[in-house]
């Protein structure tokens, strides 16, 4: 069998054989892109041939029988039964085919365009087919009549709308619109006769406008244009003529109080603007499409009035709309024309709907006003009494200023009339948010479900427990982008807290919340010039509900004061905060309560009638409906007003009179069943019951006989019908002054509305703290500790979607404990499939997300230091359209990360690698894993199946502990251990003295500091003391106990207290050696640099923004102190040679120096030697290179005792290579921790968590945070255990112990450090150091010398080394690969058991 290859074509090929263009972008199905306002020539021209191409085009469908409906009454004159309709047809001469394209027509009416259909012959007259007619056409001129000419010409005007036409009580549509407006609504398109013309239309009463509506806006994204009918006269009604016009464009952004909109969700509209459009500034596309291009973000919610802009990069774009959401994404015109611009492809992948838009100088020229009394952020009003760098507000980027005008523009060509005045739009920092990238928020399923859409399953769905419609959207929005600020979290964290511990206060304010209305939107209603009555009593209701809930928290904090004396203040700040801020609206619902007419029936039919009218239509313009008389049940109180109580007088003395002229005409006439009634159709009469009454009424002349039935008849009264005509008069007076009052109470709710608005945001954050504090109450959460820190420690911590999946099915949830620490960062995960390995990495990310929203988490104990972005890789998916496979996918996804997170953010990344070989896949998790760690620096959790890959991060089965990607075997923990193991007396613990408490002769405690001139508790006395600063710093950067250094002199003030407890402990005589880090080795410099410049430009972009921030909010009137201005933040990532702050850190530490020599006794004859960054290496090797030196000194004193500090591995190393044989090295106790049980972090005891607690902060003192302890490693035990064991007899040359010792330093150097990797057969954790010495006590001998030789490396005797290892090598493997058979089923029997 053979096979041949051929070259697949790279694109399509035409049937010439020649390339084909590319086909432009898929839009996808019926969501094709609307192209809104463009410019159309000859518009009335072309809505002329328009007219004539359906006029003959239908006519040419109605005698087609291929494309009738036998079952159905098309409207094209066919019967339900097929047959044609016994009607005589004007004649018509036949129409040409016109070169417009009348597509929508007919495939409305089923014409088919093909010559050999036959055609119906007609009974009475035989006329030609359109299709063999070849005569010449005459076209017709279009229908004049003003309804018509107003249609055409709102076509022309609007050609990429729907035009709606309201016409008495119907909405219509007409001419070839009317087909496909049929078509997409389901409805029956009929014809119209206009100037003796037939022409297409369809229609639906005005009570269905709600329903066709969301059938064309939200299920077809079609733009509708509004045509409204007014009275020219009011007077005259419909008898004076209408104006129409239209008074609005609705499309899925533009939304207001419809009742298909969502009340549960924000409905956006954004605009997307990038910094430099290559299409409007020609530069160059492949620039402009760089990820880190500028694009400027504005966005509203035109139901609510809520107005934000951000600026972002195209990398983050997805990110943003991902997490905006919005209904419809505005761009420039231009971008439509380019095919691949980056911003389009972005908006279309995230499936979301465009409208391009091309602002014309007349909309660019309407003023858009904003309103400067409602700045406030409208998501944390708890933290802002405070100022913080996330909320100080800063003037808009220039891609921000662009994005909002394009939004405006769009705001005003649609909007029209109802274009409200925009509050200031609240500018987003992205230093303020934690930023959740678009996979992670589909992945983290924290909206909606991945399987069933929606939102079952989702975050949100699970943790909802809010009660309004506005706290569910800010419930939404906190969760898809949580906070940054320990302040305004601990704020949040502080009111759920409050309301957890009251549970009878929580219920009461629930009951109360679960009746308030959405006020926002209501509020919104009344800026956009609807509303109605209904709304005006629903505000009032809300007004009064809020002041309810501020009465029941006051005499809740009256109540506590009485019983317990006093009220915790701490615990009532944040609550007394946001009621401080509550503005009392009680005027504003006093008044409309005076104005309103309290019913409660009148309010329940009028909810009723609002559902069946279109949205926005008020009570009062529906009263004259088939009522001549005009009487009502009024809405507005006569007392409201002088002019209402004259003419509610008036009307009741006219009813007054109008009863007795009944009574008078019943006696008089002997009629008992004449009444005196007003129809449409009879105007006013006199309706007399039983015609044997009307015998006297026939005989007077006063009385016209009208009409007769069968046994009731009608007459006309003057007398009568001039009372009637004042009565109409009177009520249409009061028809119009309640329209006036009701306009006096709208421009009232109107000024007020910055006010309510506040408040129904300080409303919303109530309600959604309320949630989270019943949420933990029934689900059994606890508030976590949020630091400034990179910390991340979650005790028995839970999913909450899968605990809550299992508790319906009658499980339970089996919980994880995960902790992140500077020293150990990264966590793999390995295990077969359904072991919970994704559920985990999601719980870990969703813990962190609920932390910083404010919530409590599912946990026993929490405590988290800011995350500032989430990533995942996780699920499995493809996207074949696009040509990206699921190996292509993940792999983009995995890219992005590693792109993108900075050491403060957390990953979560599961199965990176698979879809590929083994060897691939396994090559690729572990450049992840390295990347990582090594350049990203985040806290991470990567779950895999290649459990290879723990074995290449030097995986230790006793502490579950690797070395990390870079295989530092030689790493802090590892040698470290091993050392301890097999020889653990070269450890001692430190005897540390500490400062004496006294009283002093105020009575006051004061502080004694240690004496460091008294003598050494540890029984020795040392001369010298080396430190390396970087291992002093580091534990400073992340201070156990305490928060973390904010500023550079708060960082200053942790070294020097580190620096002299070292010194307190050790007590040199002679020197004190502190080394900088200098310009390392350049793989040393590449690798710190990598791993922090994106994180220290960032801080530096913060920093500036902060600046701008202050100088603006000073130039509005606000004063800061000078220590807020002054405030330095401190970076740290500045910890890099090289940094300023390594300079400052020199200068700081010479400062000290001298303070302490003229201050502490110990450091009067101290010698204090300072190596600053200037000097080039790293701090260990010049303090190494220092000691050397003084050796070759004839006057050094071989029984010098040395001590440095740090917790380096080569420092041991280091140590033995110096051949001094007092040395020890002084290293903070990193494991004493291990097997110790987690305090409470409120009682400060073990044996329970905090949710476990019973007591309070207040009753129970806690403990100060535990000292690190210290240990000694005495390098002079462990030269006694290496000269016991490096010394092998029978050897053909002298032993030399310090030749020995420069050999043992070698072999563990084959087991790798920083930047030597090490040989894949050695393993430390499988013996590795005690293979290398058994090969080399073997070949010793073979050797005839050691393989050092003062510092010279003899390469042949280094051969020989590597030959005996080779000899082991297959062994070594062998073992190894049981152990990884074995080890699985181990864990399965510990499982079980």
């Amino acid at each position: 069998m053979e096979f041949w290859t051929t070259e697949l074509p790279a694109s399509r090929v035409l049937a010439d054989g020649a390339a084909a263009p590319p086909l432009p972008e898929w839009q996808g199905g019926l969501r094709e892109s609307m192209h809104a306002y463009e410019n159309v020539s000859s518009i009335r021209a072309l809505s002329l041939a328009v007219y004539e191409s359906t006029v003959h085009s239908t006519e040419a469908a109605s005698v087609s029988p291929e494309t009738s409906n036998p079952q159905q009454d098309s409207g094209l004159g066919l019967t339900k039964t097929g047959k044609p309709r016994k009607r005589r047809a004007k004649a018509k001469p036949p129409a040409e085919e016109s070169n417009i394209d009348s597509t929508a027509s007919v495939i409305a009416t089923g014409a088919v365009a093909d010559t050999s259909v036959p055609v119906l012959k007609s009974r009475r007259r035989k006329r030609k087919s359109l299709v063999n007619s070849t005569e010449e056409l005459t076209p017709l001129a279009p229908p004049s009549t003003p309804l018509a000419n107003e249609i055409l010409d709102n076509l022309a005007r609007y050609p990429h709308c729907i035009l709606l036409t309201r016409v008495g009580q119907f909405y219509e549509s007409y001419f070839d619109q009317a087909a496909e407006v049929s078509r997409l609504l389901n409805i029956k398109l009929t014809k119209k006769t206009w100037g003796g013309q037939r022409i297409l239309m369809c229609g639906f009463p005005l009570m269905h406008l709600n329903k066709y509506l969301k059938m064309l806006v939200q299920d077809h994204n079609r733009f509708v244009a509004m045509c409204e009918e007014f009275p020219r006269n009011p007077s005259l009604g419909a008898k004076g003529g209408f104006e129409r016009r239209v008074v609005r464009i609705v499309t899925p952004g533009t939304l207001i109080d419809e009742p298909f909109l969502n009340p549960y969700e924000n409905n956006y509209l954004l605009s997307v603007v990038p910094a430099r459009p290559p299409q409007l500034t020609g530069v160059d596309p492949v620039e402009s499409s760089e990820p880190d291009t500028t694009v400027g973000l504005a966005w509203i919610d035109v139901s609510t009035g809520e107005f934000y802009t951000k600026s972002t990069t195209l990398a983050g774009l997805r990110d943003e709309l991902v997490r905006i959401s919005p209904k419809e994404v505005v761009l420039h015109q231009p971008l439509s024309e380019n095919a691949p611009d980056p911003v389009q492809q972005a908006v279309t992948e995230e499936r979301c709907f465009v409208s391009y838009f091309a602002p014309t100088e007349v909309t660019n020229a309407r003023p858009t006003s904003f309103d400067k009394a409602d700045q406030a952020s409208p998501d944390d009003l708890t933290s802002d009494l405070q100022l913080t760098e996330g909320l100080l507000p800063v003037p808009l980027a220039v891609e921000e200023t662009k994005a909002v005008e394009l939004l405006t523009a769009f705001m005003h060509a649609n909007l029209m009339e109802h274009m409200p005045s925009l509050a200031s739009p609240t500018r987003e920092l992205t230093s303020g948010r934690m930023q959740i990238d678009s996979h992670t928020v589909k992945a983290l399923e924290i909206r909606e479900g991945l399987r069933e859409g929606g939102t079952t399953g989702s975050l949100l769905s699970v943790i909802k427990r809010t009660v309004t419609t506005s706290g569910t959207r800010l419930l939404s929005r906190w969760l898809c982008s949580p906070s940054t600020s320990v302040t305004e979290i601990n704020a949040r964290q502080s009111l759920v807290a409050f309301f957890h511990a009251k549970p009878y206060l929580r219920q009461d304010l629930v009951q109360l919340l679960r009746d308030a209305e959405d006020a926002t939107r209501i509020v919104q209603k009344f800026l956009l010039g609807r509303g109605n009555f209904v709304d005006l009593s629903a505000i009032c209701n809300t007004v009064d509900i809020w002041s309810s809930i501020k009465a029941k928290i006051l005499d809740e904090r009256e109540t506590e004061k009485r019983e317990g004396g006093v009220a915790d203040d701490s615990q009532w700040a944040s609550i007394n905060a946001l009621m401080d801020r509550l503005s009392d609206l009680s005027g504003l619902a006093n008044h409309i309560r005076a104005a309103l007419v309290q019913r409660d029936a009148l309010i329940l039919d009028s909810e009723e009638m609002t559902e069946e009218l279109p949205s926005g239509t008020s009570l009062i313009e529906m009263r004259d409906f088939k009522n001549p008389l005009g009487l009502v049940e009024w809405t507005i109180k006569p007392e409201f007003s002088e002019q209402l109580t004259e003419l509610h007088a008036t009307l009741q003395s006219l009813l007054d009179e109008k009863k007795k002229l009944e009574q008078r005409f019943q006696l008089s006439y002997e009629a008992p069943t004449l009444t005196l009634r007003a129809s449409p159709g009879q105007g006013m009469h006199v309706h007399v019951g039983r015609k044997s009454h009307a015998a006297k009424l026939r005989g007077s002349k006063e009385f016209m006989a009208l009409s007769e039935s069968g046994s009731t008849c009608t007459f006309f009264n003057m007398e009568w019908s001039q009372l009637a005509a004042q009565i109409s008069e009177t009520t249409f007076a009061i028809s119009t002054a309640e329209r006036e009052a009701f306009e006096l109470l709208k421009k009232e709710v109107a000024a007020q509305s910055h006010l309510l608005r506040r408040n129904a945001r300080i409303i919303d954050e109530l309600d959604v703290t309320l949630a989270f504090a019943n949420l933990a109450v029934e689900m059994r959460f606890v508030r976590p500790v949020v630091t400034e820190g990179t910390t991340y420690h979650v005790v028995n911590g839970r999913h909450p979607t899968v605990e809550l999946g299992l508790l319906t099915s009658g499980r339970g949830f089996t919980p994880n404990t995960v902790t992140f620490t500077p020293d150990s960062r990264l966590h793999v995960i390995t295990g077969p499939n359904m072991a919970g390995k994704s559920t985990l990495l999601r719980q870990t990310a969703l813990i962190a997300i609920l932390a910083q929203t404010g919530s409590f988490v599912p946990a026993d104990f929490a405590e988290i230091g800011i995350v500032d972005r989430v990533f995942s890789r996780v699920g499995a998916k493809d996207d074949l359209f696009r040509d990206r496979s699921t190996f292509m996918v993940e792999m983009l996804e995995a890219s992005d990360i590693l792109r993108r997170a900075t050491p403060n953010s957390l990953v979560i990344m599961d199965e990176v690698g698979r879809g590929t070989t083994v060897e691939d896949g396994l090559a690729i998790a572990f450049a992840a894993v390295h990347h990582l760690l090594t350049v990203n620096g985040s806290r991470a959790m990567f779950a895999t199946h290649f459990h290879e890959l723990t074995d290449m991060l030097g995986y230790d089965p006793v502490t579950h502990r690797g070395q990390g990607p870079s295989n530092t075997n030689m790493g802090v923990p590892a040698l470290f251990r091993w050392l301890s193991k097999k020889y653990p007396k070269i450890i001692l613990p430190v005897v540390e003295a500490e400062p004496v408490k006294v009283q002093g002769a105020d009575g006051a405690e004061v502080s004694v500091p240690v004496n460091i001139t008294d003598p050494n508790p540890n029984g020795v006395e040392f001369d010298n003391l080396y430190l390396d600063m970087n291992g002093i710093v580091h534990p400073c950067t992340h201070p156990e106990g305490k928060p973390a250094p904010e500023t550079e002199e708060e960082m200053m003030i942790e070294i020097f207290n580190y620096t002299e407890r070292i010194v307190n402990m050790v007590r040199p005589r002679k020197l004190l050696f502190m080394a900088i880090d200098g310009v390392a080795p350049r793989a040393k410099m590449n690798q710190q640099r990598s791993r922090r410049f994106r994180s220290a430009q960032e801080a530096k972009e913060k920093e500036e923004a902060r600046k701008e921030s202050i100088i603006l909010w000073e130039s509005m009137g606000k004063t800061l102190s000078e220590e807020e201005k002054n405030k330095k933040p401190w970076d740290s990532n500045a910890i890099t040679p090289g940094t300023p702050f390594m300079d400052l850190l020199a200068a700081s530490l010479r400062y000290w120096v001298v303070m302490k020599m003229n201050t502490d006794p110990g450091w009067k004859d101290l010698q204090v030697i300072i190596s600053d960054a200037s000097v080039p290496g790293e701090g260990e090797h010049k303090i190494m290179d220092w000691i050397r030196r003084q050796r070759s000194n004839p006057g050094h004193d071989p029984n010098t005792h040395h001590v440095i500090y740090g917790l380096d591995a080569d420092l041991i190393m280091l140590s033995l290579a110096t051949h001094e044989p007092h040395f020890r090295v002084l290293r903070e106790d990193v494991f004493h921790q291990e097997g110790s049980r987690t305090a409470c972090r409120i009682c400060g005891q073990e044996g329970h968590y905090a949710a476990q607690c019973t007591g309070t902060k207040a009753e129970i003192q806690k403990p100060p945070p535990e000292k690190k302890p210290f240990i000694w490693l005495d390098v002079a035990i462990l030269r006694e255990y290496l000269e016991a064991e490096l010394n092998v007899p029978n050897v053909p040359f002298p032993f030399n112990f310090e030749q020995a010792i420069d050999d043992w330093v070698l072999l563990i150097f084959f087991v790798g450090n920083d930047f030597l990797p090490h040989l894949p057969s050695l393993e430390i954790r499988e013996g590795a150091i005690d293979t290398l010495l058994k090969i080399w006590r073997a070949e010793l001998p073979r050797m005839g010398g050691y393989i050092t030789n003062h510092g010279q490396l003899e390469l042949s005797r280094a051969q020989i080394i590597l030959e005996g290892l080779a000899r082991r090598e297959d062994d070594i493997f062998r073992r190894r690969r049981e152990g990884e058979l074995f080890e699985p089923l181990c864990d399965i029997h510990k499982a079980n058991t």
